[in-house]
């Protein structure tokens, strides 16, 4: 990836083998079976600072972290940011930026499902996040490929690939889709 981007221009990178080593040890803790442990705690999201991204990246990480945390209310709460933001941030990152908020939109759909919030569509959260599958990644030419495809929007390619992941796995576990305990007014179950 790091040797993609050199080539591309994107990086420019001295030592590609020191580079690729400093960065893989500074992600350890995201990827060392040793750390698995913290990966679940809902706290972890409180360390995400995100002063300095853009208004699209700012709310759809701040929905990410209600997310983590259960804070599905917040995140529809929260208004989306205006879609001239994209724009305003150069032609260069317009396209990713699109992509993004619509990364946000999904999340926020996902959370409107969850909590069963009427006129929610169950399946649209998952139907935008493979929709950003299709967006960000290179397409295939019609005479063949050599070698992987490889995303051409590589950050909004695998965020939608662990939504669609997260959102299969909560759809079942979601209070909404469980039978409220005996003696429970359903009501009251799905109640805010």
């Amino acid at each position: 990836m790091l040797s993609d981007g050199v080539e591309q221009g994107v990086f420019a990178v001295t030592d590609l083998k020191a580079s690729a080593r400093a960065i893989f040890d500074a992600t350890s803790r995201f990827h060392h079976p040793a750390h698995a442990e913290e990966w679940s705690e809902a706290e972890l999201a409180a360390r995400i600072d995100a002063s300095q991204a853009s208004p699209v990246q700012f709310t759809l990480i701040e929905a990410l972290k209600g997310l983590a945390k259960g804070d599905l209310v917040a995140i529809n709460a929260t208004p989306l940011p205006p879609t001239d933001t994209i724009a305003d941030d150069g032609v260069g990152n317009a396209a990713v930026l699109a992509l993004y908020f619509r990364l946000l939109v999904g999340v926020r759909s996902l959370a409107s499902g969850l909590l069963a919030i009427d006129g929610a569509e169950p399946d649209l959260a998952i139907q935008v996040f493979r929709d950003i599958q299709k967006l960000s990644s290179a397409v295939a030419p019609a005479d063949g490929w050599l070698g992987n495809e490889v995303g051409a929007f590589a950050g909004p390619h695998h965020l939608a690939c662990l939504l669609i992941a997260v959102a299969g796995d909560l759809a079942g576990s979601a209070v909404t889709a469980v039978n409220p305990p005996g003696g429970v007014d359903p009501e009251k179950w799905l109640s805010r």
